[in-house]
């Protein structure tokens, strides 16, 4: 996760899947299983590139994203 939290302010799109998210959740001391919640957590992290806001996608098997 640290190699994750070196680069997430350079990340102008994030896309992972349910599963990753929910890592991403834990490590971030946030609630599993709510993707809406960590999307924003996500999105709203400190970026380098102040110009552009991120984007942030999960996937959740076949349902829809």
């Amino acid at each position: 996760m640290a190699a994750v939290q070196r680069m997430i302010p350079y990340m102008d799109i994030v896309f992972c899947n349910n599963h990753e998210a929910d890592a991403l959740a834990a490590a971030m001391s946030g609630p599993a299983n709510d993707l809406e919640d960590t999307a924003r957590r996500l999105a709203a992290m400190p970026k380098a590139n102040t110009k552009r806001k991120r984007s942030v996608v999960f996937t959740h098997g076949p349902e829809p994203a």
